[in-house]
């Protein structure tokens, strides 16, 4: 082995080919590597992750305690982030305290009782000072909603195969999720015309899971799951399926 240094004086990203050739045969093999050189400025850069949390909505009118989770990237860590609720657009509507390190390096988290009379979505992003600067994270957004919230059912027991593909799926449940901007009412408005009740929905990903009662085969499944593809507000609509591993 060759203990090599490199010393970079300009920033950006280079490539680096080392090639070794026996002597005695003329053989030789080439080896890539990607260097990225920054400034020490660039090394101390604090960059603040979009807060995440958990769960991930709230029930409308409900006061509901929701831990906010924020990740940093840095050489030098900051003792507190600031969680701040924004606009869509990110204008400062109001400071809902700190986060602190919760054991883990780049890890920090707070509890915080959230509540809202309005459905949507309620943005947040978290800040720091790092080097006399403050830093900002992206948005991300806390869903407060009507619909039944991390409730998965207990009777996912109804599996049926499908003689196509040779998976089981749910004969009695499928996964929707409707485009952007469509209303609370719309969406209650689709699922009942069509026979099936929402039973539980996965906020950040804005997935519905439906139940309906049907005759237990494939073929109803897939007309179900037609039936709401037809809608211009349904993003897709699929059937519950089981993934078997060996």
């Amino acid at each position: 082995t060759l203990d090599e240094r490199i010393t970079g004086i300009k920033s950006g990203t280079y490539t680096l080919t080392s090639t070794v050739t026996i002597v005695e045969t003329g053989e030789s093999d080439s080896q890539t590597l990607l260097v990225k050189v920054v400034t020490p400025e660039e090394l101390d850069k604090l960059v603040l992750i979009s807060p995440s949390s958990y769960p991930g909505g709230i029930k409308i009118g409900v006061p509901t305690q929701v831990i906010f989770g924020g990740i940093c990237r840095a050489k030098k860590f900051p003792p507190v982030l600031t969680l701040e609720e924004v606009s869509k657009d990110g204008i400062l509507i109001a400071t809902l305290g700190e986060l602190r390190k919760d054991g883990i390096r780049r890890a920090y988290s707070g509890t915080f009782t959230i509540t809202s009379n309005v459905e949507g979505k309620k943005f947040y992003r978290t800040t720091a000072l790092h080097n006399g600067q403050r830093v900002v994270s992206d948005i991300d957004f806390l869903l407060i909603t009507r619909f039944p919230i991390d409730s998965v059912p207990k009777d996912l027991n109804n599996w049926t195969s499908d003689p196509i593909t040779g998976l089981s799926i749910l004969s009695d449940k499928i996964i929707i999720s409707f485009n952007e901007g469509t209303s609370p009412d719309r969406i209650e408005e689709i699922v009942a015309a069509e026979g099936a009740k929402i039973v539980d929905m996965i906020p950040s990903l804005e997935k519905f899971l439906l139940h309906f009662s049907g005759d237990g085969t494939v073929e109803f499944v897939r007309k179900l799951v037609a039936a709401f593809g037809a809608y211009s507000e349904v993003e897709y609509a699929e059937p519950v399926l089981k993934y078997e591993t060996h």
